[in-house]
């Protein structure tokens, strides 16, 4: 395989879901849309139920037909919103967890 797009290889690389939501967070439209399937596949091999249904939702937004202002259908976009925001929340958990075990190694109390 010749060079592989960065964000692909992060979502390889990602070692959690916090992880992995990170990457789709962060990932242009345009990469998740010509590697869908790619990403797709990773987030079934790990299991990741949360980022499937981001990808599944974020796909259909981009095939859907817009309102006459160029935005989405208010329940779509809900929808968009809502995944994204689950992904958000996945990542703070995560960030979270991680600065309470940091403080419980160091002695003190986590916030």
């Amino acid at each position: 395989m010749t060079l592989m797009e960065p964000m692909i290889r992060a979502m390889h690389a990602a070692l959690d879901d916090a992880g992995r939501a990170d990457v789709l967070l962060r990932c242009p439209r345009a990469v998740l849309m010509k590697f869908h399937h790619v990403f797709m596949d990773a987030c079934g091999k790990a299991q990741f139920e949360a980022g499937i249904e981001y990808l599944i939702v974020e796909q259909s937004a981009r095939h859907a037909v817009l309102q006459a202002d160029g935005t989405l259908p208010p329940v779509m976009q809900a929808g968009c919103d809502m995944m994204r925001l689950n992904l958000v929340r996945i990542v703070k958990a995560a960030a979270q967890a991680r600065k309470a075990e940091a403080a419980i190694g160091e002695g003190t109390d986590a916030p």
